[in-house]
């Protein structure tokens, strides 16, 4: 959601204390964050929400907060109006906890990262169970 301005400001703060920047942007499939959000909502309220997840789903996808936070090609192109591209990494987030994924992150970085744990799972917001009648419709 920041801007060109933004990220310029961002880049040239730290540059004048010596940092080399480099950019990583995480980003979630537009679906899952959306579906993330709203069960992360309803555990917080204990599940209140009477609504069934799909059509929550939907009503937050229409909302101009959740679309400014899925456009990923409007960040992307105001990140490159700042940074090289040799500077960014872009990966997703549903993708980001493989062997292949740290690598290429550990390359970018050009850094040795610590082992990872990929059997940990932290803050898993796992997704409405079907009723048995739901299961018999899908």
């Amino acid at each position: 959601m920041l801007s060109k301005d933004n990220f310029q400001h961002i880049k040239d703060g730290l540059e004048s204390r010596n940092f080399h920047v480099k950019v990583i942007f995480l980003m979630r499939d537009p679906l899952e964050r959306i579906w993330s959000i709203v069960r992360m909502r309803r555990r917080v309220a204990k599940n209140t929400n009477s609504t069934p997840e799909e059509q929550e789903i939907l009503e937050k996808f229409k909302t101009p907060n959740f679309e400014l936070r899925t456009r990923y090609d409007r960040t992307i192109t105001e990140l490159e109006k700042v940074f090289d591209t040799d500077n960014i990494y872009y990966n997703f987030y549903e993708k980001l906890f493989t062997y292949n994924s740290y690598s290429k992150l550990e390359n970018f970085l050009k850094i040795k990262l610590a082992t990872p744990d990929f059997s940990t799972k932290v803050n898993e917001s796992p997704k409405e169970k079907k009723s048995a009648k739901k299961q018999e419709r899908s």
